[in-house]
């Protein structure tokens, strides 16, 4: 295992010791860098959105602990925020948080990407109320449709206005 892969490791540990709160997790951790350039981005997220608080106590925790450890010898930039909504989704609980919203989902082996409104979410796939345009015609007609999770490339949230 390289050290990059060992301090996201222990980045991911120590956030999620700081998150007191269940409804916080943990969506990834990026470890992006090398020597005095090296950055360590820590991506939360929660069931009911995200609290400034609780991003500023788990940079503190992590902070703290790398110095105390002396994990890295040289200056890196620790950044703690939420994914924002051009991050994809990642996690089971990031897509239930989300029901109600548009996707937009790429599935492998696809290059035209499908949008509907997220209906449910179950252990191994999402249920959208997806749009269907029909060669030819202008109007769009919606199909239930269940999208395993496996075949999903990147799934986006779409803003609506």
């Amino acid at each position: 295992m390289s050290f990059q892969e060992e301090l996201k490791d222990r980045v991911w540990k120590l956030a999620e010791e700081a998150l007191k709160d269940d409804q916080y997790f943990v969506v990834n951790v990026i470890v992006s860098g090398y020597d005095s350039a090296m950055k360590i981005s820590v991506l939360l997220d929660g069931d009911r959105g995200m609290d400034i608080d609780v991003c500023a106590e788990v940079s503190r925790h992590v902070g703290y602990v790398l110095e105390e450890e002396e994990v890295i010898s040289s200056k890196y930039t620790l950044e703690v925020s939420s994914p924002g909504l051009d991050y994809p989704l990642q996690m089971h609980r990031q897509y239930v948080k989300n029901i109600g919203r548009t996707l937009k989902v790429t599935l492998e082996g696809e290059s035209k990407p499908m949008k509907g409104e997220i209906l449910a979410v179950e252990e191994d796939h999402v249920v959208l109320k997806a749009e269907v345009k029909e060669k030819g015609k202008k109007k769009i007609s919606y199909e239930e449709t269940n999208v395993p999770f496996e075949k999903i490339k990147e799934a986006l949230i779409v803003v609506v206005f």
